[in-house]
């Protein structure tokens, strides 16, 4: 059942980004994804860089994600992020994305020791 369910999320949320177009990153606003967060307040800078994500994750917990630089399409950007799980429960984790034109976004990291994959999509 939980395959099932992650397969469709999964589809969903890539049929989505394929039929979207290029992106101008200053326009993003939200992010949803099988990630930590999951789904996020995307923070910009002053030049309309995204530097930050802070939201809610599916561990029924808060989670915050920081760029080590603002975030570029099409290239790789490592991050770092911390938040808890079950509400209490603290966690760090760092990683990368990859972030496509449309808003597609996948990537890896390391929560405690584990290692992770993820996806989503900012609109």
């Amino acid at each position: 059942m939980k395959k099932a369910l992650l397969v469709v999320a999964f589809i969903l949320v890539l049929s989505i980004a394929l039929f979207a177009e290029a992106k101008d990153l200053s326009q993003v606003h939200t992010q949803i994804g099988f990630d930590f967060p999951t789904i996020a307040k995307v923070n910009h800078n002053e030049d309309g860089q995204i530097v930050s994500l802070l939201g809610a994750n599916v561990g029924l917990g808060i989670s915050y994600k920081k760029y080590f630089k603002p975030v570029e399409q099409n290239k790789i950007n490592p991050y770092w992020g911390v938040g808890t799980v079950a509400i209490i429960m603290p966690y760090i984790a760092v990683g990368v994305d990859y972030m496509i034109d449309n808003g597609l976004y996948i990537g890896g990291g390391v929560v405690y020791l584990a290692p992770e994959v993820h996806f989503g999509y900012m609109f």
